[in-house]
């Protein structure tokens, strides 16, 4: 009998992402008891893939406010993104090393029309 161990991450969630504008979300990180998880000394780091297969790592967007890890990517980033289906992942390294996987999955960037006169 096989058995798996190990998983691809704590969270799998797709994202869509209009190119241009500014991608904002919240992901609350509790333990397995659900007791919040201090971040006091923890980097994170998010890497994104487009369409296009170019890497943008872009570890910046990332900061924490209690038991939240907060993303927010602004326009001037998101619009370098090429339209289309790409992937993404976020990652997380507590004070002694360790690094988990907090997030990761798809990501459509979406074009954005102005209505022009």
């Amino acid at each position: 009998m096989a058995v798996t161990l190990g998983a691809n991450g704590l969270l799998e969630a797709n994202l869509i992402i209009p190119q241009s504008t500014t991608f904002a979300c919240a992901i609350e990180h509790t333990d397995k008891e659900g007791n919040p998880i201090d971040h006091s000394g923890y980097t994170a780091y998010m890497r994104v893939i487009d369409k296009a297969k170019t890497e943008h790592d872009i570890g910046d967007v990332i900061t924490f406010d209690g038991t939240d890890v907060l993303i927010e990517i602004p326009s001037e980033t998101t619009e370098q993104f090429a339209i289309g289906n790409g992937k993404y992942d976020v990652m997380l390294e507590d004070p002694s090393g360790r690094v988990v996987r907090l997030l990761y999955g798809g990501v459509t960037v979406v074009d954005t029309y102005a209505l022009d006169d």
